[in-house]
This record gives structure tokens, C-alpha cells and sequence, in this order.
């Protein structure tokens, strides 16, 4: 372990080096300057928006932090449902939900919104080539304005939680005239939310000006400037040399660093997210559960916890985090057992030396070059040998969700568009979930989740969960490593900023500088 935390403190230094001269290098071309008395606050965030706009993609999430676009059920930071652009909603019949939308609301170009227009946004979203992962045309049957005022939806099956559904930023709306030919979406002035989207600087920043006929209540901050910085460790020096106010998901190898540095304040907050090694379950030979369950007993989740991140993110259980009600009572992290291992690889008729793998480390999360070096030793014990590949997650996407990979490092938030582990369970292990990048497939675990679906009481649901949760650790389908934290840092006389755990709200109106 000594020679782990040196080599990849080498590592480390080295890559905090070259980054920082990035960062300078290229400072005069991210930042926007602030003027005058205005509030004006920039932000630093890390996913870069790759698909024009279309909001089945990821970049509906930016739309929504940048405080723009709206859905019309709101999460509250207590991971509660609220009213959002509807004031109120109501299942009438099991498949059957009608929501009531909000008077007096205008889009900021002065269209109205109207349940014809929520109707027509949602109606755009099912037509999108690649379907949003949390509302497709599969589960929707029609959504429709009865009325000027109520919108209804059908759905094909019974789903108790569909409110979830329309929380999440996929289902975000925009005015008609935001739709234009072949997919074509036009962000500037066509959202309802507290702030208009004035400029868009290629896949580099957003520039948000005040709504000042915003339908809720007025933000403090003037100005809101968005610079899409995938880099972490730029992140890092952006914030200590003042180029932002905010940056968001910054690498514990620089939270000394931040805590010494005078006039930044950093938050460390556990997040509903965990990270994991991820198995292409049809791919020989990782499409054999004993493969997955021989390399899932040499991988260590507690070397991995304490090398790379100096035990402040605890080892994995499971997919959730122990102090969350879906936990199983009791979960502790996998033992390992290296000889284990090697049985279970003989027995499968795999010769030491016999297998070579590649795992990829996504850009987006520096730490995951660090574990995949640690991931490399530990299967060295059984023969395998494994090869590290590193790319940014844009230009993963479309490869890792064919099924071309091997294995993959992966931070994903269990309920990162659902406040509520289903979307999870139902995106990523069902046979057609639209985020199943483990290619896995089980008739009865997808029984499972529909089952849940339907269930409307909070405990049975639950155990639903525990029992889909024990499926994926019993078949190995990902190797569960650490539950993650996040750490952000912002300029000290910023105050009220508060940490969303589904890292969908980075704005509120009470933030400002005192």
C-alpha cells in the first residue's frame, strides 16, 4: 500500500501541474468579468453539453441548473416532490395522470404557458431519435391539454411514481417556438425560469441575465455565467486564483490546497451516488457471473477508499449508501479472497495469463486513473491482465451503451433523475432500460421493478428495492467500490449557496454577496 499512495502521489502532481498551466494558459478565454455593483456570479460545472440542445439528452441537466428551463414537478433540497409548472396533480385512473398547470406564467419570450404548450414540449420530447432515458414513447400512450388549464398523460402501465418522471430535467419545457426543423432547439428566451439564457458560447459557457418577470420569487444574483470546465483539477485553480465564484465537483487532491486558500469557503457533501466497476455482462468472458465474481473479490473497495481517497469516501456495500432506507440492514463491504479468486477461474477453465481486459476512466472524474492503476495490480494476483483506457464520457457514450467495452469505471447517482432509487433500478439493469450500459437482462428482476412501480406504499416499496438491490450483488453485475461525496468550493462573501444531493439546483434566489 506504501508504494501505491506513492506512485500515485507522483501521479497526482504531476497532473495537478499541467492542469494548473491549462488553467492560466486559457483563463482570458473562460471567464467573463464582472462589472460595476452588478451580482453577477460564475460558475465552473463539469459535464460539457454535446447534443445541440436536445433535451432527451444530457444537456437538458445544464438547461436546468443554468436556472433557465422548468419542469413541472419540482425536487425539494429535502428530496421532496413541490409544485413546479403545475400547481397540483392527480392519478384519475391507474394509467391515467392529470396535472394542473400554472396561471399566469410566460415563457420569457411572452408566449404563454398553457397546457398546450406543456403538451407540445413533452410531445417533441417522445419524437426524439435517441428517447430520453425517464419519459419514452414505450411508456408513454398520449399526453394531451383537456383544458387551457390541465394537462393529462396516459401511460401503457400502471406507474405510482410517474410524478417522478416529470420532475427530471428530460421533461423540461420550453415554448413552441423553441422547436424548430429536424430536432433544432432554440434556448434563448424560450424557458420560464429565473433566468434568460442571453449567450451561448459554443460547448464553452452560457451567459443568464435575471427574468425579471419571473412567475416565483426574484433571485438575489443579477447575472449568471456557466463555463463547462470537464477538468477538475481546472476547476480547482480557477476557484483559488478567482477566474469563478463557484466551482462544482473539485478532486480531494486539492482540498488542502482549497481549505488554506483565503477567501474560498468548501463544503464536502455526501451525495446519493456511488461509484462502481462496471461489467459488460454479454461480453466473454465477463458474461460468466463467476468471471465477475472472481475479479469482484480481488478488486478491494477498502485499499481503493483509503488510497485514492484518504477514507473520506467509505467502501461501497452495495449500490446504496448504508445510511439510506434501501440499504439492506447489515451490508458490509465484499471480503476479499484472492485464492477464491483463482478457484473460481480454474473452475470456469481459465488459465492464469489466458485473459486480457481493458477498463476505461472517464476524464470527467480524474480519481478514476488512480483506481484503475490499483485495479490493474490487484488482478495481476489472478492472471488477468488489464489494460487502461482514458476518453471523455462524450466520446464514450454512444459505444459504452452498444456494449463495445469490456469493463468501465462509473460514478452514477442512484437517484440522479428520480428522487427515488426506481428510475435507477429501471434505466440501468432492465432488459430495455435506456441506460442498461451493463447489458444485463433478467425477465424476473424486470417484474420486480414494475411491481415496484405500482406499489403506492412507501415500505413494501422498499423492500422491493432491497430484493432488486441483493439481485445485482448476488450476479455481480457491477462490483460496487466507494459512496461518494462531492466538494465545492465558493468565494467566502457568497452567501445561502446550498448543495443540492441530486446536483440539479446550483441556484436559489436567496444567494448573494454580502
Amino acid at each position: 500500500m506504501m508504494y501505491l499512495k506513492s506512485a500515485l502521489g507522483r501521479t497526482r502532481h504531476l497532473l495537478t501541474a499541467a492542469t494548473s498551466a491549462i488553467a492560466v494558459l486559457s483563463s482570458a478565454s473562460m471567464a467573463f468579468s464582472q462589472s460595476g455593483q452588478t451580482q453577477a456570479l460564475t460558475i465552473a460545472d463539469v459535464f460539457v453539453p454535446t447534443s445541440n440542445w436536445a433535451l432527451s439528452s444530457e444537456d437538458a441537466f445544464a438547461l436546468v441548473r443554468s436556472g433557465c428551463m422548468e419542469t413541472l414537478v419540482a425536487t425539494s433540497f429535502d428530496l421532496e416532490l413541490k409544485p413546479g409548472l403545475a400547481t397540483a396533480w392527480r392519478q384519475i385512473e391507474p394509467t391515467v395522470w392529470e396535472f394542473d398547470i400554472r396561471s399566469g406564467v410566460k415563457f420569457q419570450n411572452g408566449e404563454d404557458l398553457n397546457a398546450a404548450a406543456v403538451a407540445n414540449a413533452l410531445n417533441q420530447l417522445l419524437k426524439a431519435e435517441v428517447p430520453a432515458r425517464s419519459f419514452r414513447s414505450d411508456q408513454i400512450k398520449s399526453i394531451d391539454a383537456t383544458s387551457a388549464s390541465v394537462l393529462r398523460i396516459t401511460t401503457n402501465v400502471e406507474d405510482a411514481m410517474f410524478p417522478f418522471s416529470v420532475a427530471t430535467p428530460f421533461t423540461g419545457i420550453l415554448a413552441p417556438s423553441a422547436f424548430g426543423e429536424n430536432g433544432a432547439i432554440d434556448i434563448t428566451g424560450t424557458c420560464t425560469g429565473p433566468y434568460e439564457i442571453v449567450e451561448v458560447d459554443g460547448l464553452s459557457s452560457l451567459r443568464m441575465k435575471r427574468n425579471e418577470g419571473y412567475w416565483g420569487k426574484k433571485p438575489a444574483i443579477e447575472e449568471v455565467n456557466l463555463l463547462f470546465i470537464p477538468d477538475a483539477n481546472v476547476r480547482a485553480t480557477m476557484i483559488r486564483s478567482g477566474q469563478v465564484d463557484l466551482a462544482k465537483e473539485l478532486p480531494l487532491t486539492a482540498l488542502a490546497q482549497l481549505e488554506a486558500t483565503s477567501g474560498i469557503t468548501t463544503v464536502m457533501t455526501p451525495l446519493l451516488r456511488t461509484s462502481a466497476l462496471i461489467f459488460n455482462n454479454e461480453k466473454e468472458p465477463l458474461s460468466n457471473s463467476v468471471v465477475r465474481e472472481a475479479i469482484s473479490l480481488v478488486v478491494d473497495p477498502v485499499i481503493i477508499s483509503e488510497v485514492v481517497f484518504d477514507g473520506k469516501y467509505p467502501p461501497a456495500v452495495g449500490p446504496f449508501g448504508p445510511s439510506t432506507p434501501w440499504a439492506s440492514p447489515g451490508a458490509q463491504p465484499k471480503t476479499v479472497d484472492v485464492e477464491k479468486a483463482k478457484e473460481l477461474l480454474a473452475g470456469a477453465g481459465i488459465q492464469p495469463g489466458s485473459v486480457s481486459l481493458e477498463v476505461i476512466a472517464i476524464n470527467e472524474r480524474p480519481h478514476f486513473r488512480d483506481v484503475a492503476a490499483i485495479l490493474q495490480q490487484q488482478l495481476q494476483e489472478i492472471g488477468i491482465d488489464l489494460k487502461i483506457r482514458t476518453s471523455d464520457w462524450a466520446a464514450l457514450e454512444s459505444e459504452v451503451l452498444a456494449g463495445r467495452y469490456d469493463m468501465m469505471l462509473m460514478s452514477r447517482g442512484y437517484v440522479f433523475e428520480f428522487a427515488d432509487p426506481l428510475g435507477y433500478f429501471r434505466f440501468d439493469f432492465t432488459c430495455d432500460g435506456s441506460f442498461n450500459v451493463a447489458q444485463y437482462c433478467n425477465p424476473n428482476f424486470d417484474k420486480i421493478v414494475e411491481q415496484a412501480a405500482a406499489t403506492g406504499d412507501t415500505e413494501q416499496r422498499i423492500q422491493l428495492y432491497r430484493e432488486l438491490s441483493d439481485e445485482l450483488l448476488d450476479n455481480t453485475v457491477h462490483h460496487f467500490l466507494v459512496h461518494e461525496s462531492t466538494i465545492d468550493a465558493y468565494r467566502s462573501d457568497l452567501v445561502n449557496y446550498q448543495v443540492d444531493r441530486l446536483q440539479l439546483q446550483y441556484l436559489n434566489p436567496d444567494m448573494k454577496y454580502e
